[in-house]
């Protein structure tokens, strides 16, 4: 019987000993969970310190860059934040994608331990024709960055493209690329006369529109033009480098004056050589060494203002100029 007894305690420590053996600690059973979060906001603070904004409903997606699988897709909430919990450590592929807004994509994020990521993002405006276009935040002023190329107005009805001379110089609304060359339209954008400006059914896509001459010298003042200078007239290049900070980089000023100093670009702006299509005879001019673009709706019954940079100057142009003349178009949201 003692021998039984024994026996039984034996089995029983045995036991205990087994079991507690393969019991795991708490922190083994708990997962992993590492946290990315930050705040997604436009590119107002890129240039000048203009003061970034939130973006809401910006779809954040998370993927295993190594299955491509997806982790995580949600959207920021007003104050543009997000907040994405992954459980495993590794390289993730996140992506920012929404309404006018430009996709944005980051490869190879490692992630091992929480990460706080703050994302930049390049706000878009789309016109009727599917053109998208890059927009730039200066001073209060939200502005389009590249010229303008819509074929319609904001109700489906076609802006007349006009390639004749002498047609263009009596023409009521028209367009038109530069030398009639489409290929140089898809970088340059087209010209435009006054009246295709003004029309009463609307080349700006909506929530948009054509900076009138006081929103023109709103921008000057705010990169630094005086009032007096904002309210002179003629070709005399108003305000210190004032068109060199509105010019762009990307396409060359024949290596005159507004290129060769600091200031030159940093606006965002990013003004191009476009050229112009005269009222006269409806020829062409100063591709690669000027960009002209009108303002509205304020003209006399023959003249309406618009801006003019030259590569030879490297302050910006206040001029009234005939209404069919062919200048480019940049649009100011409302």
């Amino acid at each position: 019987m003692k021998n039984k007894v024994s026996l039984l305690i034996i089995t029983v420590l045995f036991i205990m000993v087994l079991s507690g053996c393969n019991k795991k600690s708490p922190t083994e059973n708990t997962p992993v969970t590492f946290i990315l979060q930050g705040v997604v906001r436009d590119n107002g603070a890129e240039y000048l310190g203009s003061g970034a904004e939130p973006v809401e409903n910006a779809l954040v997606s998370i993927t295993n860059q190594s299955d491509s699988r997806n982790i995580f897709s949600g959207s920021t909430n007003k104050q543009g934040e997000y907040s994405i919990q992954i459980s495993t450590s590794g390289q993730y592929k996140l992506q920012v994608t929404g309404n006018d807004i430009e996709t944005h994509e980051q490869q190879n994020l490692e992630i091992t331990g929480n990460i706080t990521l703050d994302i930049t993002v390049n706000r878009t405006v789309t016109d009727i024709d599917g053109n998208v276009y890059r927009t730039i935040k200066i001073g209060s002023q939200w502005w389009i960055a590249e010229n303008f190329k819509v074929t319609n107005y904001r109700n489906g009805e076609a802006i007349p493209k006009v390639t004749n001379n002498t047609t263009w110089a009596v023409s009521t609304a028209a367009r038109c690329a530069y030398d009639n060359n489409e290929t140089i339209a898809d970088t340059y954008g087209y010209l435009y006369n006054w009246c295709a400006v003004v029309d009463s059914r609307n080349i700006a896509p909506e929530g948009w529109h054509v900076p009138t001459d006081e929103e023109w010298k709103e921008l000057e003042m705010y990169l630094g033009m005086s009032q007096s200078e904002a309210d002179d007239t003629g070709s005399r290049g108003r305000g210190t480098y004032i068109g060199s900070k509105l010019a762009g980089r990307a396409h060359l000023w024949n290596d005159g004056s507004l290129e060769n100093i600091d200031a030159f670009g940093v606006s965002g702006f990013s003004a191009l050589p476009a050229g112009y299509r005269s009222s006269g005879d409806g020829g062409f001019g100063a591709l690669g060494r000027g960009a002209y673009f009108w303002s509205s709706p304020e003209s006399s019954t023959y003249y309406a203002w618009h801006r003019y940079l030259s590569y030879t100057n490297s302050g910006v142009n206040r001029l009234r100029s005939n209404l069919e003349s062919g200048f480019s178009v940049r649009l100011i949201r409302d």
